[in-house]
């Protein structure tokens, strides 16, 4: 009795899974991934844009507050490794990506 149960469910499963397959290539088809890749193109030069943003105001908050004797020089310095390890995060995101997708 349990393994009807088990392969009714495995079959309602891979009929869910089959119609949902043919929807997605109905809708999608190359198109669809050509737009998707499109739209990760975008995604990734805003999270570029905005990292690179957010770092140079760190860092010219770092710079000023070191100029007037509020933090040390070190600090600035420690800033500048942060912000080339979260740089190289965002870098190594997409190529990772595409290392383990194709």
């Amino acid at each position: 009795m349990k393994s009807k149960i088990v392969n009714i469910r495995v079959l309602a499963l891979l009929a869910v899974q089959a119609v949902a397959s043919q929807h997605a290539l109905a809708a999608g088809g190359v198109g669809g991934i050509n737009q998707a890749s499109g739209q990760m193109s975008m995604i990734t030069m805003a999270v570029y844009g905005l990292v690179g943003v957010c770092s140079t105001l760190y860092l010219l908050y770092l710079g000023a507050m070191a100029k007037l004797e509020r933090k040390q020089w070190s600090d600035f310095g420690m800033g500048v490794i942060h912000v080339a390890l979260v740089g190289s995060g965002t870098a190594l995101a997409p190529y990772a990506w595409n290392f383990f997708t194709s």
